[in-house]
């Protein structure tokens, strides 16, 4: 959430949008995030909460695609909701929900992702990697009691790779 905000607030909208999608759907970054493209999201606002959905062509173990639905988070965390950051995103930029979302490459986001991290004080910024995204939404699902089960679907994980991710003592608890 700090993240966010403070690459919202230096004007880095579109690292700040990068890393709400990368956290909220457990991206691969250089594989399905960097070349995303708007028409790959779909929204529905006329429900409670309303939706935003992904989809991606291929996914590693899944090279038949996939969808991925997330919802608003904006009551509890605003800075990380992937439905609205969307929107937010276009209104800074002023631009359209149409083409490629992100003008930078994979080096660039870890790079900023770095100097972003090392401008929070974070002490080891510089050895932190994109997987930083998905392991920290894993930590993060099982330190808020989802199951083993949730963690599995929201990566989209087919082995228990994921464990590598997340403190053993936490899921044993």
């Amino acid at each position: 959430c700090r993240l966010v905000a403070y690459a919202w607030r230096v004007g880095d909208f579109y690292y700040a949008f990068a890393y709400v999608m990368a956290a909220n759907f457990l991206l691969r970054c250089r594989d399905e995030l960097i070349g995303m493209f708007f028409e790959q999201l779909s929204f529905n606002l006329q429900i409670t909460p309303c939706t935003v959905s992904l989809r991606l062509d291929s996914r590693k173990n899944m090279p038949q695609g996939t969808s991925m639905k997330r919802r608003c988070i904006c009551q509890s965390h605003p800075w990380l909701c992937p439905v609205h950051m969307t929107s937010r995103l276009c209104e800074k930029v002023g631009r359209q929900m149409k083409g490629k979302i992100f003008p930078f490459s994979y080096s660039s986001l870890q790079n900023v992702l770095r100097a972003h991290l090392s401008a929070l004080g974070e002490p080891n910024a510089q050895e932190y990697s994109t997987k930083a995204f998905r392991r920290g939404t894993a930590r993060e699902m099982v330190a808020s009691q989802s199951s083993l089960a949730e963690v599995l679907a929201a990566g989209q994980w087919r082995s228990a790779a994921f464990l590598l991710y997340i403190d053993k003592m936490d899921v044993e608890e």
